[in-house]
This record gives structure tokens, C-alpha cells and sequence, in this order.
């Protein structure tokens, strides 16, 4: 058994807040795009506060969770932990995300996740690629 890789907090956070940054502009500048192209009614309603504090969280987690994985991977650059987070999300947040979509409201729906899908998997590999710096 291996021992727990050494994980650099910094690298985590960063990568979370990098994430979380991004989130704020696609939701801000450019989700309307996608929600009008696929004729979806976007909903530009501000967000709580309460809300913020528990996204950038769960960010937080999940900065946490793919900078252990690389970790124990061997990932050592940027652009193969910016990969790895895609493929992380492909394969654990995206079938959940479509089988959510395939129920329909309130659940999801097949724009809903048109329009979430593109933010969350640059979220995904932005926290990769932040994952591997100051190991």
C-alpha cells in the first residue's frame, strides 16, 4: 500500500478559486449564449450569498479530490492534470449529469445540460492543472 502523496494546499486552492473564477464569467458572460442557442430561458437572477460560500466549497472538495488522484497517478504537468480533470469529469460528473437530464424537470433537462456541461468541464481541468503545481 502506498503512502498518502504529499499534496500541496496552495496548488488546491488555487486551483478551486481558478475554477470558481471561471464559473463566475461563464455564468455572467456567457451561458446566455448557450442557453439561446439551445433555446433555453436563461435565468440571470443574482445569486446569494449562502449559495457563493457553498459552490466555492464544493470547489474546494473536488480541487482536494482530483489533486490526490493525480497524485497518485505521477501527473506532473499542468497540461496532463488539466487532461486528467477533463477525464475525471467524464467519467464520474457527466453520466451523472446526463442521467439527471434524461428525467427531465425538475431534475435536468437536455438543454440544462447543454449550457452546464462546457463550465464545468474547463472547471474540471482548470483544478487539474492547478492540482500539480508546488508538489
Amino acid at each position: 500500500m502506498h503512502a498518502f502523496p504529499s499534496l500541496s494546499i496552495p496548488s488546491i486552492l488555487l486551483g478551486a478559486f481558478l475554477s470558481f473564477v471561471w464559473g463566475g464569467l461563464y455564468w455572467g458572460l456567457i451561458s446566455s449564449r448557450v442557453a439561446q442557442a439551445v433555446r433555453l430561458d436563461a435565468n440571470t437572477q443574482k445569486m446569494p450569498t449562502v449559495a457563493l460560500v457553498f459552490a466555492f466549497g464544493t470547489r474546494i472538495i473536488i480541487a482536494f479530490g482530483i489533486a490526490a488522484i493525480t497524485a497518485f497517478a505521477g501527473v506532473s504537468s499542468p497540461a496532463a492534470g488539466a487532461l486528467s480533470g477533463a477525464a475525471i469529469f467524464a467519467v464520474t460528473v457527466l453520466p451523472m449529469m446526463v442521467g439527471q437530464a434524461s428525467f427531465g424537470p425538475p431534475f435536468g433537462s437536455w438543454p440544462r445540460l447543454a449550457v452546464a456541461v462546457p463550465e464545468a468541464l474547463v472547471g474540471f481541468a482548470i483544478m487539474g492543472a492547478a492540482g500539480v503545481l508546488w508538489r
